[in-house]
């Protein structure tokens, strides 16, 4: 009965060691998102075990790579009012993001 225990609890602790690279992040949560809009702090919100500045490096990669496009970088680039310009904090990112 306790080696069934102890195996048991080794299974379950190998489950819970695995490290995701930032690509896996990134499917994984493509998939949860469904192609929909989203922002870095619901990119957090998901991954909690992540610092901000992790996440920042994880959609900068994913913007790079094309895996998902930074939507208010295409409006900045298209308009021609300064008040209409989206905001963008220091890494570069803006607020919303599409996985399209």
């Amino acid at each position: 009965m306790l080696q069934i225990i102890l195996q048991a609890l080794d299974d379950l602790l190998k489950i819970q060691n695995i490290n995701l690279t930032n690509s896996d992040r990134i499917n994984l949560f493509k998939s949860i998102v469904n192609n929909n809009y989203f922002s870095r702090q619901e990119y957090l919100r998901n991954f909690k075990e992540i610092s901000t500045a992790t996440a920042s490096r994880d959609l900068k990669y994913a913007v790079d790579n094309g895996l998902i496009k930074n939507l208010e970088k295409i409006q900045h680039a298209t308009s021609t009012n300064k008040k209409n310009r989206p905001c963008q904090n220091k890494a570069g990112f803006s607020k919303s993001l599409s996985t399209d």
